[in-house]
């Protein structure tokens, strides 16, 4: 974990939401100066992540990743009087949090506490980057919200894993859940740490601690593709990053991200995202500046 600066936030388009089944967690694109979400605990935490899948930052020589918000769940009435802009939000029920928190952690899981700062995360921005993605649009399916569920119970296993003093369990005495949970943030870990060299099925598997077929069974259940597709969507992801936030040239961009050349990348590009990497650049600088032409 780093913790840095705050940075400004950048204005949302659109909105989009999902309260999960069980009424314990938010995920929302929000306006500014909207009421509060309903019953607010302390102990609740609201992850804001004033991103749109791109960056506000300026172009330069390093790209960074957006910066990431951990707050208790009682700062959100501060967070929607106090912002100009749409933010989007994971809300997570403390009762969540203790949930997994009993099956990851020895000790009283009701005193597990998330601390709270500005982080840069890229697991956790992986996390929340493809909850957005999921429920992107009006029309998106009830398979994508199951997803989305499934994604925001990993937000906050990971924040236990992650940003509590908790001792996480060793044993192999766990729920098939709480596998399944470990097993995913393991390997998202492993890919977003190695985007830029060849990912292994095998290689994934091992550090996940589970067989390449249950891996892939996995990754099915909680995000709806095979581990292939989603280092795919992920190294996309980064190379949107790059192309709109730094000068460097689309070819070093997609090395960085994984890809063996200029046309891997193109390729994909045009089949996830309808476009060229070219005309995504031209694209996000003209929104970045202001500019028609």
């Amino acid at each position: 974990m780093r913790h840095v600066e705050t940075l400004a936030p950048t204005a949302r388009p659109a909105t989009h939401r999902l309260i999960t089944g069980s009424g314990l967690g938010r995920f929302e694109r929000r306006q500014p100066g909207a009421g509060p979400v309903g019953d607010l605990h302390p102990a609740d935490r609201l992850v804001v992540w004033h991103g749109d899948r791109r960056s506000a930052f300026s172009f330069g020589d390093e790209a960074r990743e957006p910066v990431i918000h951990i707050l208790p769940g009682e700062a959100f009435s501060d967070l929607a009087a106090c912002t100009d802009d749409e933010v989007t939000y994971a809300y997570i029920d403390h009762r969540v949090i203790a949930a997994v928190a009993a099956d990851m952690a020895y000790g009283d899981p009701n005193r597990v506490d998330i601390a709270c700062g500005a982080v840069e995360d890229a697991v956790l921005l992986a996390l929340l980057v493809n909850i957005d993605l999921r429920l992107e649009g009006q029309g998106a399916a009830s398979a994508d919200h199951v997803i989305a569920e499934n994604l925001l119970k990993a937000v906050a296993s990971h924040l236990v894993a992650r940003y509590s003093a908790a001792i996480l369990r060793k044993d192999r005495r766990r729920n098939r859940a709480e596998v399944k949970d470990e097993a995913f943030t393991r390997a998202v870990e492993f890919m977003v740490d190695h985007l830029d060299q060849t990912i292994r099925v095998e290689d994934v598997a091992g550090v996940s601690r589970v067989s390449p077929s249950r891996l892939v069974s996995i990754f099915e259940a909680m995000v709806g593709e095979t581990p292939y597709s989603y280092v795919i969507r992920l190294r996309l992801e980064k190379a949107k990053r790059l192309l709109a936030m730094t000068s460097e040239p689309i070819l070093q961009i997609a090395l960085d991200c994984g890809f063996s050349h200029q046309e891997h990348l193109t390729r994909h590009f045009r089949k996830r995202c309808a476009t060229t990497p070219a005309a995504y650049r031209q694209r996000q600088r003209r929104m970045l500046t202001g500019s028609d032409h």
